[in-house]
């Protein structure tokens, strides 16, 4: 068999749910092992982008294509982004409020506790937030995962509205999973948040930019609340 044939078999492979389905098993292994792992879960999540790299190029894909493309308007990606984190900070308040009452556990903070009053932890931890958390975290999620799990559900059974909605259900699903060193109640407020972030994604003609920027401003902001020791409770009264 001619190389380039054996070539365009083995993509077709890879583009059919049964190639794209081992692609999300392979890609969802390195954080399952390291999930409680602390910093090794960092390497897992840089792992993961690798594979998913390599997965996209198998389907002959690039990172454009799941989203990772200059926006139409760069302006509106960035006010979209400072809308959306303003509103996602009461709301992730009140979510740890309401999930608090229901599970009686705050969420674990203790991996974050050595940014308070240190500035050079601070900026490491924006870095790793920005390059771990805004980035590699939604081209993995939101950019990946997403966009796989939406080819899984067959055309017949699921109109393309719901099958965007399952993945985006599914993916935020993951994504609270991931934080697992957080807690139930961790979790479950990251999860919602994710799914916020997801929705940003979609609502963005599934461009990356506003979730990215979006993400990266949320956990700025979050880390500078754990730096200056600022409660919201101080805000949210």
């Amino acid at each position: 068999m001619p190389a380039e044939i054996k070539d365009n078999a083995s993509s077709s492979f890879w583009k059919r749910r049964k190639g794209i389905l081992l692609q999300v098993i392979i890609v969802l292994l390195p954080p399952i092992l390291v999930l409680r792992s602390g910093a090794l879960l960092l390497a897992g999540v840089a792992c993961s982008l690798l594979l998913s790299w390599i997965g996209l190029r198998l389907r002959r894909l690039r990172w454009s294509d799941m989203g990772l493309r200059t926006p139409s308007s760069p302006l509106k990606a960035i006010l979209i982004a400072v809308v959306a984190t303003l509103l996602l900070i009461p709301l992730s308040y009140a979510l740890r409020q309401a999930v608090t009452s229901i599970t009686h556990q705050s969420p674990n903070l203790e991996a974050f506790k050595t940014i308070k009053d240190n500035p050079s932890m601070l900026l490491f931890s924006l870095a790793i937030a920005w390059i771990f958390g805004a980035f590699a975290e939604e081209m993995f999620f939101r950019g990946f995962l997403m966009n796989s799990f939406s080819k899984l559900f067959a055309e017949k059974n699921f109109n393309d509205r719901v099958k965007w909605t399952l993945s985006l259900v599914v993916t935020s699903v993951l994504v609270g999973i991931g934080h697992a060193y957080e807690g139930i109640t961790g979790m479950t407020i990251t999860s919602i948040i994710g799914l916020c972030f997801g929705l940003i994604y979609l609502n963005s003609k599934r461009n990356l930019w506003p979730s990215i920027l979006t993400h990266g401003l949320y956990d700025t902001v979050a880390f500078l609340f754990l730096f200056f020791g600022f409660s919201p409770d101080q805000l949210f009264k």
